[in-house]
């Protein structure tokens, strides 16, 4: 049994302190990375970070490995808390008193800028537009943080028609992107 399976079944079964701690130390870089990356913002991503972490010890019952292994639903979980922040209202006070420097927004890369600019609600919307697998993609990629190697073996297709997929949705995500942009 892996060190991973023995913490949360110590956690499950006893709600073990020290274990709950391992299990953090063992995601919280990785996972504070991933959060810093969306808001760019140090103090609010440890605050987004730390919540993350409660709800997984909260809803570490729920968990069911035969579903998806532990660092996905992890990302799961923070990719929804990332998404009801970019909704609530604090974000949206936020986001109406800070001005976008465009020559900043026009040198990012695209897939930082989705998040910098805040329109996830806007993608989101728009992804229903996809078909389902490629929808899963680019979740799985953007929101979750997972690998291609991962996306390949989690919906059974060849890793190289993933980045296909994957860049040709980002590809239509951009353009439908630069036309809203260009309407306003």
């Amino acid at each position: 049994m892996s060190r991973e399976r023995k913490l949360i079944k110590r956690i499950r079964k006893k709600g073990h302190h020290d274990a709950a701690n391992e299990l953090v130390s063992m995601y919280y870089t990785d996972l504070l990375g991933y959060v810093k990356s969306k808001v760019s913002d140090e103090e609010l991503a440890r605050d987004l970070t730390q919540e993350i972490f409660i709800h997984m010890l909260e809803s570490i019952r729920s968990f069911d490995e035969r579903k998806a292994s532990f660092r996905t639903w992890l990302y799961t979980i923070a990719s929804h808390r990332m998404i009801d922040y970019f909704r609530s209202k604090a974000y949206q006070q936020a986001k109406k008193t800070r001005a976008i420097d465009v020559d900043d927004r026009q040198s990012e890369d695209f897939t930082e800028q989705l998040f910098r600019s805040f329109e996830v609600e806007r993608i989101l919307e728009f992804l229903q537009t996809f078909k389902e697998s490629e929808r899963q993609i680019v979740r799985g990629k953007l929101l979750q943080g997972e690998r291609f190697v991962d996306l390949a073996d989690k919906l059974n297709m060849p890793e190289s028609t993933i980045k296909t997929k994957y860049y040709t949705s980002l590809k239509r995500i951009k353009d439908a992107w630069e036309v809203d942009d260009h309407d306003q």
